[in-house]
């Protein structure tokens, strides 16, 4: 997509935007599940013998590397966390926030992912999965109004992978983003989602769970001396 292409995509979609902007607003809330003090003390192991986030790593990076389809990079889904989690579990980390955690992971039904998994969205990750916070502007510009045929057309199109390129890098991305924002479903559009969309993305939740669940049981090993 030539650069003069780029910046007419960009002002008519602003325009249509604009447009929807005086037609209506919407808010999106996401809720998360905890588990309780009971079930966390009834499956504590001590902080001697709590698997180091080394071997954690480890483990998940060969679960999610025996997953079929599976690329570094691409788009998780729901079923495939939930897998690497109950291998997790298995390997003697007993209690950690997976609900909370699977919250955050788009369903394999979840527009995005259907779109992504094709022939041609597994191209279009390609180009995109090194970009910082693409999964993120894809999210938010499918949320908006026509933007889930917005990004079925970015996706299946030529050169779609250049208005993300655009979006995530360019200074005249971060202004379109901050004009989105103000769009119905568009708030915070320059920010991260929240969601968990690649297994580094994972792991890093992970690291800071694992170093909650160290510090309690650390403190919780103190109490009893």
């Amino acid at each position: 997509m030539k650069r003069a292409a780029l910046h007419r995509f960009a002002v008519v979609f602003t325009i249509g935007v604009s447009f929807a902007i005086a037609m209506c607003c919407a808010k999106r809330t996401v809720c998360a599940q905890q588990p309780d003090e009971e079930e966390r003390d009834s499956s504590a192991t001590s902080a001697d013998n709590f698997p180091r986030f080394e071997q954690i790593k480890s483990l998940v990076k060969r679960s999610f590397a025996s997953l079929p389809d599976f690329k570094e990079g691409e788009l998780i889904t729901k079923s495939q966390v939930q897998i690497v989690c109950e291998d997790v579990r298995t390997f003697g980390w007993k209690v950690f926030p997976q609900k909370e955690i699977l919250a955050n992971v788009l369903a394999d039904t979840a527009f995005l992912a259907k779109e992504l998994r094709t022939k041609r969205g597994r191209k279009f990750m390609s180009k995109i999965s090194a970009l910082p916070g693409a999964y993120d502007k894809l999210d938010r510009l499918s949320r908006l109004p026509h933007g889930r045929k917005t990004v079925h057309d970015l996706i299946n199109g030529v050169g779609g992978d250049e208005l993300i390129v655009y979006l995530t890098t360019a200074s005249g991305g971060q202004e379109l983003g901050k004009l989105l924002a103000n769009a119905p479903k568009g708030r915070d559009f320059n920010e991260p989602t929240g969601t968990i969309y690649t297994a580094e993305q994972f792991l890093i939740r992970l690291e800071a769970e694992h170093s909650r669940e160290l510090e309690r049981l650390k403190a919780k090993q103190a109490g009893q001396k």
